[in-house]
């Protein structure tokens, strides 16, 4: 959404780099491309997309001057140590996998559990999940609510550790 659409040949490795005008100004910030060659080499009939200067200046702002939001963190994103997906048959996010000793793994969590609420906040797919953990930093302590692969109810409090950084 409301990306500028090029008829450019990027290159992997191009994403972060200037869009320029034909007056030489920066217009955008490149971002992504598509078309079968892009991984191998040049996009062949693809398009190229740039974010909009002024929304990146927007949000560089925003960090510089530290203030968080739902889609800007500050500091080091936190992280809970799952993998996790989305099942047709149940609402929330299914674990798959727990990373040994991870705050998740603390809480009590396992493979086959079924994540329904973090900090009273309903989740209702691994999508959702994870846009309600993007909000959060490292040390954050969020209350986590789910079902047990046995069908019981579980809710703890995990602190969250320093998560990588994308």
């Amino acid at each position: 959404e409301n990306l500028i659409q090029v008829n450019a040949q990027l290159l992997p490795g191009d994403s972060g780099g200037p869009l320029y005008a034909a007056s030489g100004d920066i217009i955008g910030i490149d971002t992504a491309a598509s078309g079968s060659g892009f991984r191998a080499s040049r996009t062949t009939g693809g398009e190229g997309f740039a974010i909009p200067i002024d929304d990146a200046l927007a949000v560089a702002h925003q960090i510089t001057s530290g203030q968080a939001s739902s889609t800007v963190v500050i500091g080091t994103p936190g992280f809970l140590g799952i993998s996790t997906s989305t099942s047709p048959s149940v609402s929330g996010a299914v674990v798959n996998q727990v990373v040994s000793g991870s705050p998740a793994a603390k809480a009590g969590l396992g493979a086959g559990d079924v994540i329904t609420a973090i900090d009273g906040q309903n989740i209702n797919s691994a999508t959702a999940l994870a846009t309600t953990l993007s909000a959060h930093k490292a040390h954050d302590t969020v209350s986590i609510k789910w079902t047990a692969s046995d069908g019981t109810s579980h809710q703890a409090n995990a602190e969250l550790a320093a998560g990588p950084s994308n």
